[in-house]
């Protein structure tokens, strides 16, 4: 929701030279269930489970590459670009550790 009342939003509370902010707040927005995802199934999972060390590996790894790609997206788009680093990361973050813990999980239950 906070997707579609972005642009609201951001006329409500701010002037028109914010309104730029309106697509950084609607792809920050995105991130929330990313969020969400990683949690559950990262902090919420593996550390419970003990897969301290392949969530932190995964953390690390995604984290070098954002680093990586957050230059050309940044010098090319700016904060745009930043945005879209942070939402690409999370989202890599968010789908390995789900699938790293169904996998686990798995295999508990065999």
């Amino acid at each position: 929701t906070l997707f579609f009342v972005a642009p609201h939003l951001i006329k409500i509370f701010y002037t028109e030279e914010f309104y730029d902010a309106i697509l950084v707040l609607k792809i920050s927005s995105i991130s929330i269930f990313l969020i969400a995802l990683s949690q559950v199934y990262g902090t919420n999972y593996l550390i419970v489970k003990g897969y301290t060390r392949k969530l932190r590996n995964i953390t690390f790894f995604y984290s070098i590459l954002g680093f990586l790609i957050s230059f050309p997206l940044v010098s090319t788009y700016s904060y745009i670009g930043a945005n879209i680093t942070l939402v690409v990361i999370q989202f890599l973050i968010g789908i390995t550790v789900m699938f790293q813990a169904l996998k686990i999980e798995k295999n508990i239950s065999k």
